[in-house]
């Protein structure tokens, strides 16, 4: 089997659908498939709308037995705000009674856009088994993907990670289920989504259940652990118990609230430490370079090699993020397979993920004051904390794993290759 992966960003720029592509792709050439993945030169989300950014290269090389072509980005509109009015008004576009999907589907194309790519996919692109695409909301490569599949009769499938959002709440929702963007879902030959709350959304578009697998997200448990906490403390000079956050910084991902809520738990002279790791975007830097000039207890770390990462997920007691923008969240796995207990927020994906009360606890997104109770409630409690963390951790090791996710991932190709429709058994 030969297959093409389309997927915006790639290594080594690392997030979840990367690492969702970067590790089906490797199991599959492991297995003896061809694999090249048709990505984006951006190193960084930022730089499809905004110049300057972080970008990756060289435009072609192997990584691990898979082919790996990235394409450089183009954009209209260089400036962040710009960019938001832009993807506000094709919302606005979407939601008139009026036919607009073709119209959408166009002016989804261009801004960023990616020639280079469609060059490729019209010019030069090798035979081709499968096409499996990913982000909806990033929807500039999924259309040229599709087109594609349809002129070579191959089958196209789609991994959405839609964001639902805050239940009742359209603000995220809206900019992942755009009428040309259902369109999309509607006409790919089969839809791996990230929880059945997913799935429930698609069903309640048209989309037949049996045209969807479930299939959730992974950690390799090995690759996660065995870090060396006591260095962690050390390197940074941490004395008090840690809460920590792994993963872009932005408002969506609850990073404000969960520093307000530190600051509520400062002001009662809790002492606790704040470690925040991964990339800032732009507005969230600007908030923390402010808090730093403050005398508190607040580590802001910026990106960690993969080493740090294993040390601060073995040394910290609570991981926090209140993420109303995560179709899964894989960090939550990862903070789990070091026995670690968990909190988000009651949007997304989350809820089908944490078992809350179990492994872990779930607060209203934004709700600065219910996430400072539930800290404490875990940082108070040793016995349900460590108790949290080992149900979590022996629920990662029983079923979410990518081993496990590539086999029902692997059972899928085989069956669409072999001309075979409905996968109830997959469910």
């Amino acid at each position: 089997m030969r297959a093409l992966h389309v997927v915006q960003g790639y290594l080594p720029w690392i997030g979840g659908s990367q690492r969702f592509f970067q590790e089906l792709s490797e199991r599959l050439v492991a297995a003896g498939h061809q694999v090249t993945v048709a990505t984006s030169d951006a190193g960084e989300l930022e730089h499809f709308w905004c110049g300057g950014r972080k970008t990756v290269g060289p435009p072609r090389e192997i990584i691990n037995g898979v082919e790996v072509l990235r394409f450089p980005v183009h954009r209209w509109l260089g400036r962040p705000l710009l960019f938001s009015l832009y993807r506000r008004l094709l919302a606005e576009l979407s939601g008139l009674p009026l036919d607009t999907e073709g119209l959408l589907r166009r002016l989804a194309r261009l801004t960023p856009r990616l020639p280079a790519f469609e060059r490729y996919l019209e010019q030069s692109a090798p035979h081709f088994d499968l096409v499996h695409g990913a982000n909806i909301t990033l929807d500039f490569m999924l259309a040229p993907a599709l087109e594609f599949a349809r002129r070579r009769g191959i089958p196209f499938v789609l991994t959405p990670m839609v964001h639902l959002g805050v239940p009742g709440q359209r603000r995220v929702q809206r900019y992942y289920t755009m009428r040309h963007q259902r369109a999309l879902m509607q006409e790919a030959t089969a839809l791996i989504t990230q929880t059945s709350l997913e799935s429930d959304l698609l069903v309640s578009f048209g989309i037949s259940p049996e045209a969807i697998l479930c299939t959730g997200s992974g950690v390799n448990p090995d690759q996660v652990t065995g870090g060396n906490g006591q260095r962690f403390r050390e390197r940074y000079g941490l004395q008090g118990p840690i809460v920590f956050y792994l993963g872009t910084q932005t408002f969506d991902k609850g990073t404000v609230q969960l520093v307000e809520a530190l600051r509520l738990l400062w002001s009662e002279g809790r002492a606790v430490e704040l470690v925040l790791a991964g990339q800032a975007m732009s507005p969230i830097r600007a908030y923390l370079q402010r808090l730093l000039q403050e005398d508190l207890p607040l580590h802001w770390l910026g990106a960690i090699s993969e080493e740090e990462k294993r040390d601060l997920l073995a040394a910290g007691e609570v991981f926090c993020m209140t993420s109303c923008t995560d179709s899964f969240g894989i960090v939550y796995l990862e903070a789990w397979a070091n026995g670690v207990p968990v909190i988000g927020a009651r949007a997304g994906g989350v809820p089908a993920v944490i078992e809350e009360g179990r492994d872990g606890l779930l607060v209203e997104f934004a709700d600065e004051r219910g996430l400072a109770r539930a800290i404490s409630r875990l940082l108070d409690d040793p016995a349900l904390r460590q108790a949290m963390g080992r149900r979590g951790r022996e629920k990662v090791q029983q079923r979410m794993t990518w081993a496990r996710v590539y086999e029902r991932i692997e059972t899928l190709y085989q069956r669409l290759l072999a001309g075979e429709t409905g996968y109830p058994s997959l469910h």
